[in-house]
């Protein structure tokens, strides 16, 4: 088994990102391991990695005797990622802009996790319930989270992996992070649209083989009796006769057949859409 990737967390708030992290990590999920916390705040981010026995640490941001600029404090952060030998850093909602310096040398290695679907909502000023109200506020159907690589554009770098969930207005309340975005549906509990939706999926599937079998019987009635064709026995045996013949499966649209397809399986798009439409 390939060694574990080295992770190291930056963080500013609760930990719940961070605590995702860690749960993936330990569960096998990803072949890594969190090997510190970096904050610049005394936060619950900090306590949850105490609690799991990983090394937390503050660098008080208050603290201009030690750190009298965004570069003195960079380093520092750099040095506690460089001594926990550090692989990746991932960003689970540090509410600082980084400098040159730190992100240079982490570059391509430094992700952040953005509440939104970038490139909207995204930049400066933009975090944390910021992000959630501005996309009430806009009248936004479905909102999501982002995870990108940190270059020096603010929530600007290449995007890795984006997941969207619809907005439940209705279930937005004083703090409009919390119940105003809906989770995925397959994290829910199934509904009766979801197993209306598997059984669907079941009966297209058995359709689509059926009219393989179909086409099959078909080409080896060609294959074997040639004299007995009869042209006008249906798509599926233009198709197979073309087949035979060595041209082309999709006849051309000027001889008249452009829906030589979507005439041998109605059902099977309407079926598909209803699928769809209930996903």
């Amino acid at each position: 088994m390939a060694e574990r990737l080295r992770i190291g967390v930056l963080a500013s708030g609760g930990g719940t990102n961070l605590q995702a992290i860690v749960d993936a990590c330990r569960d096998g999920w990803v072949n890594a391991e969190v090997v510190v916390v970096v904050s610049d705040v005394e936060c619950g981010a900090l306590e949850r990695a105490r609690k799991a026995g990983i090394p937390a640490v503050w660098v008080d941001r208050r603290d201009k005797a030690r750190y009298p600029d965004r570069e003195a404090f960079d380093r520092k952060v750099r040095e506690e990622l460089d001594r926990h030998q550090v692989e990746l850093v991932c960003l689970a909602g540090y509410l600082r802009i980084m400098t040159e310096e730190l992100i240079e040398a982490y570059a391509g290695r430094m992700m952040n996790i953005h509440p939104a679907l970038l490139p909207s909502f995204g930049g400066p000023g933009m975090w944390g319930h910021h992000v959630h109200q501005a996309v009430l506020d806009y009248g936004c159907k479905v909102s999501g989270c982002t995870v990108h690589f940190v270059t020096l554009e603010t929530d600007g770098g290449p995007i890795i992996v984006q997941r969207a969930v619809p907005v439940d207005r209705g279930a937005a309340g004083a703090h409009p992070a919390q119940g105003a975005m809906s989770p995925p549906r397959e994290q829910s509990a199934p509904s009766a649209d979801a197993r209306l939706t598997r059984i669907i999926q079941a009966f297209l599937g058995v359709m689509v083989s059926l009219q393989f079998l179909y086409f099959l019987a078909y080409s080896w009635r060609m294959a074997a009796f040639p004299g007995q064709l009869d042209y006008g026995e249906g798509p599926i045996l233009q198709i197979a006769l073309r087949v035979a013949r060595g041209q082309t499966m999709y006849p051309p649209l000027d001889q008249g057949y452009p829906y030589v397809i979507a005439s041998y399986l109605p059902g099977y798009y309407l079926l598909s859409a209803l699928a769809v439409k209930l996903t």
